[in-house]
Formats: C-alpha cells, sequence, structure tokens
C-alpha cells in the first residue's frame, strides 16, 4: 500500500474511534431513537471503513498489474524492434548481381534496372555519360534522381554527380523512365555503374 492510502486509513480509523468513544460515553443518556441512530451510524462507519481497505489493497493491486503488463509490453515491443530491424538488415543485404552495359538487372525489390550505355567524354571535359533505363514493376510509385546511381573509373575513384542533364523522376507502378546521370571523373575508364547493391561494368 502507497504512504497516501496509509495516511489516509489511519485517519480514517482514528477518526472511527475518536467519535465511537465520544458518542459510547454519552449512550446512556441518549433517547432510543438516538440510540438507535448511534448503531446504525456506527455499522456504516465499518462497512466504509472495511470498504476502503478493501479498495485500497484492489487499486494497488491494479496498479501493480499495470506496471508489469506494461513491462511486459516494453520488452516484447524491443523484441519486435530488433526482429525488424535484423529483418531489414538482411533485406538490404541482398545477394549483388553483375551485368555488362547494355544489360539489364531485375532487382528484388521488383525494379529492373538497365544500363544502355556508358559515354565516354574523358578525353574532352573528363565527364561520363550514364544512359539508363527503369522500369518500375511494383504496386507503388517510385521516385529516383541522378544520385540513386554511382560511377567508379579505372582506377577505382568514384566520380561525382554534376547537376548537367540532372535526373529526378517519380515512376508510375507498371511503367518506365529513361535518362542519363553525368559524372565528372578522375581518371578513365574502364568504368563501373552501381545501383544499389548491383554493378554494371564496360570492360570488355
Amino acid at each position: 500500500m502507497s504512504s497516501g492510502y496509509l495516511v489516509v486509513s489511519l485517519l480514517c480509523f482514528w477518526g472511527f474511534w475518536v467519535v465511537g468513544l465520544f458518542l459510547l460515553m454519552r449512550f446512556k443518556d441518549m433517547k432510543l431513537t438516538s440510540r438507535l441512530s448511534y448503531l446504525a451510524a456506527t455499522i456504516l462507519l465499518l462497512v466504509g471503513t472495511g470498504f476502503f481497505f478493501m479498495k485500497s489493497g484492489f487499486v494497488q493491486k491494479d496498479i501493480v498489474m499495470s506496471k508489469e503488463e506494461f513491462r511486459h509490453e516494453l520488452e516484447k515491443s524491443f523484441e519486435d524492434g530488433i526482429k525488424e530491424g535484423a529483418k531489414m538488415k538482411s533485406d538490404y543485404t541482398t545477394i549483388e548481381k553483375e551485368a555488362k552495359i547494355g544489360e539489364s538487372i531485375e532487382l528484388d525489390s521488383g525494379l529492373a534496372v538497365d544500363v544502355k550505355e556508358v559515354v565516354d567524354h574523358y578525353a574532352e571535359s573528363g565527364q561520363v555519360v550514364v544512359d539508363f533505363t527503369i522500369a518500375n514493376n511494383t504496386v507503388h510509385h517510385q521516385r529516383f534522381t541522378g544520385y540513386d546511381f554511382s560511377l567508379y573509373d579505372g582506377e577505382g575513384h568514384k566520380g561525382r554527380v554534376t547537376e548537367e542533364l540532372f535526373y529526378s523522376e517519380t515512376v508510375a507502378p507498371g511503367k518506365k523512365s529513361s535518362g542519363q546521370v553525368v559524372f565528372q571523373t578522375e581518371n578513365a575508364g574502364p568504368y563501373e555503374v552501381h545501383f544499389e547493391k548491383n554493378t554494371w561494368s564496360s570492360e570488355k
């Protein structure tokens, strides 16, 4: 029982006996109707005090049960979060697929990506243009930008996506979209184009 319930209970208990002793001292001088009223009041006080103690106990029990249930739900939510995190990690680390430039790769997510051509302008401007098509075979709209692609040159350096011909589109379910991404590179090819964990190579 909490300290608040204990204080109130003690006050009710001692208050009942103080009033009871006072009335008992005057009981013999009371009239019959007053005596009956006193007895009725005494019974009501006894019943009320007993009910209060019982109610206090039940309330405390409910509070304790609620805390236990809350702890149980918290532990369950934590375990569910770990399982969901493991599932997301498993979904993310899908098997990497490789293809040559001009070939399409079917992704586990339902997308199909085709890196159709890599146009090498490194000798003139240090830029490489990637020409691609994305097929959205899912049931949801999908958003894509040029930053979804990465390009690595012949020395393994990652190219920088430029704002030139910048691609940014939302593709409807069952539809396709074609575009180009322009990369600024440090070295010549052969080049590798990456989309998520999939790779297209220009090496013959």
